[in-house]
């Protein structure tokens, strides 16, 4: 057998391997479903937002509660960021939070809204996710939904706990 045959292993150039500088975070459950996927050496280089970047990313924090947060690029100072297109799994799962929140919504203040749909959804890394979700309920007595926005703490392997389920602003 000549030494410059190689077998199916896993030094194989046909086999492609994953670059170890790429690092996928998982969601709350079981850490199965992408929500970032960023590069160490993208973080490295664009570590450090533009001071007009930075003033930008904290207003809009501030004035939206983190529901209204616009993709910047990977940086230690955007701890908040959109899930952009949501897979199936994550959908459902979004659904079935604001499901929850909506039922604790009506309970305290005696109201009938029914879930329509999530709109969009932000998170912020900590030790599980704190999202962000905004999504439509309607009133089946109105003839327009309304717009809600929902924010919780999602810990990995523990309940959910809702910090704020309220209409959305139209102002």
């Amino acid at each position: 057998m000549s030494a410059s045959r190689i077998s199916g292993s896993e030094t194989s150039p046909e086999r492609k391997q994953p670059s170890p500088k790429t690092q996928e975070l998982g969601d709350d459950d079981d850490n199965k479903g992408k929500l970032f996927t960023y590069k160490y050496s993208e973080i490295e280089e664009e570590d450090e937002m533009t001071h007009e970047d930075s003033l930008r990313y904290n207003k809009q924090v501030e004035e939206s509660g983190g529901f209204d947060v616009e993709a910047f690029p990977p940086c230690s100072n955007c701890i908040i960021r959109p899930l952009g297109k949501l897979d199936k799994r994550l959908r459902k799962k979004l659904e079935r939070y604001s499901k929850r929140a909506i039922a604790e919504f009506n309970l305290k203040n005696s109201t009938n809204f029914q879930f329509v749909k999530v709109h969009k959804a932000n998170a912020r890394l900590v030790s599980g996710l704190e999202y962000f979700i905004t999504f439509a309920a309607k009133d089946p007595a109105a003839t327009e939904s309304e717009i809600f926005q929902v924010s919780l703490y999602a810990p990995i392997g523990a309940n959910i706990e809702i910090y704020l389920c309220q209409i959305k602003s139209k102002a």
